[in-house]
């Protein structure tokens, strides 16, 4: 990147880029994440009967599944924070959507309890740095000002409202 440009140049197209500024583009994006990483936490509830009879869990077992997803996204939400922090948003959040991605499929090709285990754990690893990144990304991108209701509202409120919503229509579809 040379010295006149912009990230905002770099980023998108000129018309695109002078039309909605980085941080509006930012909330955007976030919002959208938010609504992807809620639906990947909560779809595998939705499949909870299809799962367990295939794998033959009992309900035991697939609580320890979901509860597999918390621990690794508990241990690593830290660590990736740090990451973020010393590499920058873009990096960090680049890997947390490929590690979550590849998580994602990985669970659906479990064919036993344990796997099962380790990819949900990996899955909730994967995505604990999305959070801390969305925080790292908004203090570097927004003003003091804006970034607690950016927050609350791109995050948490429209993001996980919608995500359920979305996630109870597919449900009632299938």
């Amino acid at each position: 990147m040379s010295a006149p440009e912009t990230v905002a140049s770099v980023a998108a197209p000129s018309s695109v880029a002078s039309a909605w500024p980085v941080r509006y583009r930012l909330i955007g994006l976030t919002f959208a994440l938010s609504m992807l990483l809620y639906i990947d936490r909560i779809a595998i509830s939705t499949a909870r009967g299809p799962i367990s009879t295939e794998l033959s869990l009992s309900d035991t077992q697939f609580g320890w599944a979901l509860s597999a997803f918390a621990l690794g996204y508990a241990l690593f939400q830290t660590p990736a924070g740090l990451i973020a922090d010393r590499f920058g948003a873009r990096v960090a959040l680049t890997s947390v959507v490929t590690l979550w991605s590849v998580f994602t499929a990985l669970t659906g090709m479990a064919r036993g309890y344990l796997t099962l285990l380790a990819y949900r754990f990996l899955f909730g690893a994967g995505e604990a740095g999305a959070y801390p990144t969305f925080a790292s990304a908004f203090y570097n991108w927004l003003p003091t000002a804006e970034r607690g209701l950016v927050q609350l509202v791109a995050e948490r409120v429209v993001g996980e409202l919608r995500a359920e919503s979305l996630v109870v229509a597919v449900a009632e579809v299938r």
